[in-house]
């Protein structure tokens, strides 16, 4: 969503324009689920999370204040939410994700001229990186998922976690680290 676009669909929102509001919820609900999703690790789960997270967010749509994107507000809405939960539910883990799960289909002969014995280890690698992913602590699996997955940039990812710029470099490197150190015997393997 443009700048332009985000501010007129807010301004609209907070004036209790119901087309606004469930255009914002529309744009809101798909990237915040795929968030959920690598979060929460349950597709069930993830739902709810996302729909409270959309739902808090037009609630509170009066106090956003345009600092940041719609998304990175509603985005620290639902890292608040997921980490509440984990926290009640006294576990940092809520179920394992498949990689299918996470990218639906999972890798396929289209997705470049590979053959099967090529996308069978590429798929158990795949799972073997996401399993590993799904055992950093979540303030460091969290950071790595919106600078890979969501393609933030530091300053937005410090602002939707309420941290410094330094300290989501430092998350990314020690995620990196961890995950380099899980992996060590697949990044060693002739390609």
């Amino acid at each position: 969503m443009d700048p332009a676009e985000e501010k007129e669909l807010v301004e609209r929102a907070r004036a209790d324009d119901k087309q606004a509001r469930e255009e914002i919820a529309r744009k809101l609900y798909p990237p915040l689920l795929a968030s959920a999703v690598r979060m929460a690790r349950r597709r069930d789960v993830a739902e709810d999370l996302a729909q409270e997270a959309v739902f808090r967010a037009l609630r509170a749509i009066r106090a956003f204040d345009g600092r940041s994107t719609l998304f990175t507000w509603a985005y620290r809405i639902l890292v608040n939410l997921w980490l509440n939960f984990a926290r009640q539910e006294g576990r940092q883990r809520t179920g394992t994700l498949s990689f299918d799960d996470l990218f639906e289909n999972g890798p396929s002969a289209a997705d470049g001229a590979a053959g099967p014995e090529r996308l069978a280890g590429d798929r158990e690698s795949l799972q073997r990186l996401w399993n590993a992913i799904g055992e950093l602590p979540d303030s460091l699996r969290v950071t790595l998922m919106l600078v890979v997955f969501e393609e933030l940039n530091y300053e937005e990812i410090g602002h939707a976690l309420g941290c410094s710029e330094g300290t989501v470099a430092w998350r990314v490197f020690r995620a990196r680290e961890l995950l380099r150190e899980a992996l060590q015997d697949v990044l060693q393997a002739p390609g």
